[in-house]
């Protein structure tokens, strides 16, 4: 899975800044140019894909590179996919007499 740190990387230049100096969300969108609503749908990975303009100009005012920001986790697996599935011994599948 995708993700987009755009919140640890806003959060990373506000350390130690005092509260009225802190960048912020808005303060992003103005300053990259982008929407408020894109910015928010790469936040929270709703985002179906990431136009490299955008990206650079995303990059350009948070000072970092697209790998800061982009990293790929492992997708969590639901529990009962962790069970294998097998069909119980002994009985056969309506298919196998074909």
């Amino acid at each position: 899975m995708i993700v987009v740190r755009i919140q640890e990387r806003l959060d990373e230049l506000n350390e130690g800044v005092p509260e009225s100096k802190q960048k912020t969300f808005s303060w992003l969108a103005r300053a990259a140019r982008v929407s408020h609503q894109t910015l928010w749908r790469m936040k929270y990975n709703l985002s179906r894909s990431i136009d490299k303009a955008i990206l650079e100009r995303i990059c350009e005012a948070l000072e970092c590179e697209p790998g800061d920001l982009i990293v790929r986790q492992p997708a969590p697996k639901p529990a009962d996919a962790q069970q294998k599935r097998t069909r119980p011994k002994g009985k056969r599948s309506k298919f196998a007499d074909r």
